[in-house]
């Protein structure tokens, strides 16, 4: 339901689904890496950068959060975590195309 209302646009519906789904199961992070995404979504930056780090801290070994936690990052202007959050992504799936693209327009978009 979360993804949904996620995909759907529908982002405190997502964040309401999370906060529930958190609430009955404990944290997960596949559960706050769609929070924090539609905390972004909404301008709430700050926050999505906090259960971000709460997301990696549970499972530091995904690509695709790392690019997330990027592109907060890059919302917050923190250039150098933008950096290290793509490598991150592509140390983790060297060999996946879509990871390697993402994280280059990442730097490329901080100037790197």
């Amino acid at each position: 339901m979360a993804k949904q209302a996620y995909a759907s646009g529908e982002y405190a519906d997502a964040i309401r689904v999370c906060d529930r789904l958190v609430a009955h199961l404990g944290p997960r992070d596949d559960v706050l890496n769609i929070k924090a995404l539609a905390l972004l979504a909404l301008g709430q930056i700050e926050a999505a950068e906090t259960t971000m780090r709460q997301a990696l801290k549970l499972n530091p070994r995904i690509a695709g959060m790392h690019l997330n936690a990027a592109g907060i990052y890059k919302a917050l202007s923190l250039n150098k975590q933008v950096k290290r959050h793509a490598m991150e992504a592509v140390r983790l799936a060297p060999r996946d195309a879509a990871v390697l693209y993402q994280a280059a327009l990442s730097c490329r978009d901080i100037g790197d």
